[in-house]
């Protein structure tokens, strides 16, 4: 019976292979691998990236985002996916959609996060085309230690963010598409 692939031999033949950005994350957000296709979308060779903090990546209104998600990795409630910004190495912003999922030990305790990127040729919702007044304001109400939400006419939430979130279970966006009178999350 021939011999399986050895899950490290697995792990490098799908970092040298895969068009998605694939990377993963120790629980202080610092990189521990990078993937041709994270080269590919970001700009970035694994050399220039492995070691570095996650934050290397991130606009500043994001900085918030990723402090969550790192305490709620500690938590084991590693959020699964969302649409984010990202930075390439020429300083462009990126549109990604990220997929996480929490990296266990043999004793089932989180050590890391596996996160996978696909870029999208689109901008993030409205972030992409902010003007320098409309960013200066984002960046304002996402610092606020509140938690904000906009509707349609409907009452149905268009947008939540806030760094009240982090403190919540309720991570930025998660709300959207609901109803105002909708059921509270658990």
């Amino acid at each position: 019976m021939p011999e399986s692939p050895r899950s490290e031999d697995l792990l490098a033949t799908l970092l040298e292979t895969t068009e998605d950005a694939i990377l993963t994350l120790a629980l202080d957000g610092t990189i521990q691998n990078w993937s041709w296709g994270a080269e590919r979308l970001y700009g970035y060779a694994a050399a220039e990236m492995v070691g570095e903090p996650l934050a290397r990546l991130l606009p500043l209104y994001e900085v918030a985002a990723r402090e969550t998600l790192l305490d709620a990795a500690v938590l084991g409630k590693v959020p699964r996916s969302e649409t984010t910004e990202r930075l390439h190495k020429n300083g462009s912003k990126v549109c990604v959609i990220v997929k996480r999922v929490p990296i266990r030990d043999g004793r089932g305790e989180i050590t890391g996060i596996l996160e996978i990127g696909r870029g999208q040729s689109r901008s993030c919702s409205s972030k992409g085309g902010d003007t320098p007044g409309e960013a200066q304001l984002r960046m304002l109400v996402e610092q606020m230690p509140v938690v904000l939400w906009t509707t349609d006419p409907h009452l149905r939430i268009t947008s939540n963010w806030g760094s009240g979130l982090r403190f919540s279970k309720i991570r930025p966006g998660e709300l959207v598409g609901q109803t105002v009178w909708s059921e509270p999350l658990n």
